[in-house]
């Protein structure tokens, strides 16, 4: 949680200044979703890219999940295709 409350802080001001130290990179993904309606995909290496795709899925499966959205359908459709294949 403190992790978590570092890159919110950090997100918050505009991801400006260095990324916060958190103590396990390799699992951390998150979005942030700001006030202005633009979307942030933070990775694993705290790297803040402005997500402008139609659809966006995270976490295991997520491609299956992204590619049934493109094809039409909804989020719980995507995530039930998604638990199919992984």
């Amino acid at each position: 949680m403190a992790d978590i409350l570092k890159v919110k802080a950090w997100a918050s001001h505009g991801f400006r200044g260095d990324a916060p130290d958190v103590s396990d990179k390799a699992s951390f993904e998150c979005l942030h979703v700001r006030t202005d309606g633009s979307t942030w995909l933070i990775d694993d290496d705290l790297v803040p890219m402005r997500f402008t795709d139609a659809y966006l899925a995270l976490g295991t499966g997520s491609q299956f999940a992204q590619a049934a959205m493109y094809l039409g359908k909804t989020p719980q459709e995507a995530v039930a295709v998604a638990a199919q294949f992984d």
